[in-house]
């Protein structure tokens, strides 16, 4: 059992890892604190992901590529597919941002 543990732990992170890490930073400019702490984001953009490829890199960091776009909140469409990557390393059972790329 703590094979499979320590198999889950290292696992590269997956689409839906740099789905949420997109809408975060898309999201996050827009975000304020509600009466009940939590955060709450009006009129923001969305963003949309695809072909997210990581490989590891050295220790627990996978630097990942991906497409992203975007789509204002009042806009009718979204923009164009743009290149993107970011370096990621999991930490506390969480993906953070080690270096943002471009």
């Amino acid at each position: 059992m703590s094979i499979l543990i320590a198999l889950i732990s290292v696992a590269a992170p997956g689409a839906s890892d740099i789905q949420a890490l997109e809408v975060t930073r898309v999201i996050g400019p827009y975000a304020s604190p509600a009466r009940d702490g939590r955060l709450h984001a009006e009129f923001a953009p969305s963003v949309e992901t695809r072909g997210a490829v990581c490989e590891p890199v050295g220790g627990r960091d996978y630097a990942c590529r991906y497409e992203r776009r975007t789509k204002g909140f009042f806009d009718s469409d979204f923009g164009v597919w743009e290149a993107a990557s970011v370096r990621l390393q999991r930490k506390k059972g969480r993906w953070r941002v080690v270096d943002p790329g471009d």
